[in-house]
């Protein structure tokens, strides 16, 4: 395994989700070359503590549609880590519903994440009132987080 870069820059984007990826999308279309060329790699953690154990399909085997060149290193590691958990893991497809999809669309940057599912089947108080801070399953959350 390679080493961690002794420096590195975390970034959050904050977007409307709902209203088209309008942050990712905007931040993606101003980068100049350099700071293009400073991006390693995009992950996305996107409901991360209900339902299923879901890694992104970087490679594209299960849902045809492979991420950038690196994004299949980015799934196998995660999928290593949580199957040596002894958790199902659920390929997501790259859907391009949420900012990773500026990053592998606009910048072809590797790409992936972890997602737990959407909507009530895995979470019934999915965009519902009962959807505050004491509805996270801190179990699921503690072992995505750790992933």
């Amino acid at each position: 395994m390679l080493p961690l870069p002794v420096s590195h820059k975390p970034s959050s984007l904050l977007t409307p989700l709902r209203n088209g990826l309008l942050g990712s999308k905007y931040y993606t279309s101003h980068l100049n070359q350099t700071e293009v060329g400073k991006i390693l790699l995009y992950l996305n953690f996107d409901m991360v503590s209900k339902g299923y154990f879901g890694v992104f399909d970087g490679d594209g085997s299960t849902h045809g549609l492979a991420a950038p060149p690196g994004s299949e290193v980015i799934e196998r590691l995660f999928v290593n880590d949580l199957t040596s958990k002894g958790l199902t893991v659920t390929p997501v497809a790259l859907a391009g519903s949420s900012d990773y999809a500026s990053f592998m669309d606009t910048l072809k940057k590797p790409i992936g994440g972890l997602h737990t599912g959407a909507g009530v089947a895995e979470d019934p108080c999915y965009h519902q009132a009962c959807d505050d801070y004491t509805n996270p399953n801190s179990t699921v959350l503690t072992i995505n987080a750790k992933a």
